[in-house]
């Protein structure tokens, strides 16, 4: 591995810092709603994963994990500074690891993480969706709904997904969005499609 090589090794084993192998992760529920990962994320993309480098430990940097790099070809940008129909790369913690996440070579995800000077970093709080399961419903939200309506946190007194029904039906079928009323104060509830009761009633997502 040349000098530049090594150097952007350096790089990106540090951004995983909190991953180290003490086993630290993201603090984040099993499933994050989409809605909530957009938000927070900087970039947000639809695209097809071409080519994967493996990253085992680095010699020079003690306590870090081994990461992949993935190659990806970027079809949609719905969010951050990633170009539109060119070739990016994506980098993850080995997806063996509790805090790991793995594509599939040749299919297209939805993928949404941080960019670190250039550098787009997925983790488990972020997308990582298989596109052939996102719903048109979500494909509203990473269009425009999503952003229109970050003020309203999925959860914190806000919109609050019933734990005795199918989180994945909120995911994938509900908006936590701003509601307004002539002389009240806006307010966050639930807009849910069409198929948000049929889901629940079948039990799938």
């Amino acid at each position: 591995m040349d000098t530049r090589g090594i150097l952007l090794t350096v790089v990106i084993l540090s951004l995983f810092n909190i991953f180290e192998i003490s086993g630290m992760c993201p603090i984040c529920p099993d499933k994050v709603h989409p809605q909530e990962a957009f938000c927070a994320a900087d970039f947000v993309i639809k695209a097809t994963v071409a080519d994967l480098t493996y990253f085992d430990d680095d010699p020079l940097t003690a306590n870090n994990d081994p990461q992949d790099q993935y190659k990806v070809f970027v079809d949609k940008v719905y969010k951050g500074n990633v170009t539109e129909g060119c070739y990016s790369y994506v980098w993850t913690l080995r997806d063996t690891l509790p805090c790991g996440v793995g594509l599939t070579l040749d299919e297209t995800f939805l993928i949404s993480g941080s960019n670190d000077e250039g550098e787009l970093i997925v983790d488990p709080c972020g997308l990582h969706v298989f596109w052939g399961n996102v719903t048109s419903h979500m494909k509203i939200g990473i269009n425009k709904r999503y952003e229109k309506n970050c003020q309203c946190e999925v959860g914190a007194g806000r919109c609050q997904v019933d734990p005795l029904l199918n989180e994945d039906c909120y995911c994938k079928y509900a908006t936590c969005v701003v509601f307004t009323k002539t002389g009240c104060a806006p307010e966050c509830k639930w807009k849910q499609s069409q198929s948000f009761t049929p889901c629940l009633s079948n039990g799938n997502p």
